[in-house]
């Protein structure tokens, strides 16, 4: 086993730090938080790039640490989102990046098999009876939604069918998506 360095170890938590305090100021779960998204979103840039900087220089050192979190490709999608809600052209191809490394690091956790037969039974519920699919399927409709909105921000003519896809399959996963009640239930207790 080789030992993990100090420096590694503290850029971990940096990095989860600053992703977690850049989470907050996009959702809006912090103290300081702006009421509207753009200002939200512009407040969490600079922590989500500062926990992207402390995950590449962890990796530097540490690759297998790194690869053994999800907060990597958690992160991408974070910044993506608050660069579409920014509707930054700038961003686009820095998106289209993070959304690449997302999707390698979501296809690490969820098979792309699994994430099919949820599509088609999803897909097969219809309007009669409620299909339920489980939450670690959130990253992934996260994804497609993020690549559905670059599809359609990279298309001169806004009729590209990626996007209409991927936006229809992020649809069909956050309609199917639902919470236990029960799991939540002890949760409420503590």
């Amino acid at each position: 086993v080789d030992p993990v360095s100090l420096e590694a170890k503290r850029d971990l938590v940096v990095a989860v730090a600053m992703h977690a305090k850049g989470r907050a100021a996009l959702n809006g779960d912090d103290e300081s938080s702006a009421s509207s998204f753009e200002a939200r979103a512009a407040a969490a840039i600079p922590w989500l790039v500062r926990a992207d900087e402390a995950f590449a220089r962890c990796a530097a050192h540490a690759a297998a640490l790194v690869a053994k979190v999800d907060n990597v490709g958690l992160l991408e999608l974070d910044l993506c989102r608050a660069y579409a809600v920014l509707e930054d052209p700038t961003a686009l191809d820095d998106a289209t990046r993070r959304l690449d490394r997302a999707a390698e690091a979501i296809a690490k956790r969820v098979a792309p098999q699994y994430v099919d037969a949820a599509l088609r039974k999803a897909r097969s519920g219809g309007s009669r009876r409620r299909v339920v699919i489980p939450p670690d399927l959130i990253p992934v409709a996260r994804l497609k939604l993020l690549r559905g909105i670059l599809a359609a921000a990279t298309t001169t003519q806004g009729g590209d069918s990626s996007a209409r896809t991927e936006l229809d399959d992020a649809r069909v996963l956050l309609a199917a998506l639902t919470v236990d009640a029960a799991a939540v239930e002890p949760l409420l207790h503590l």
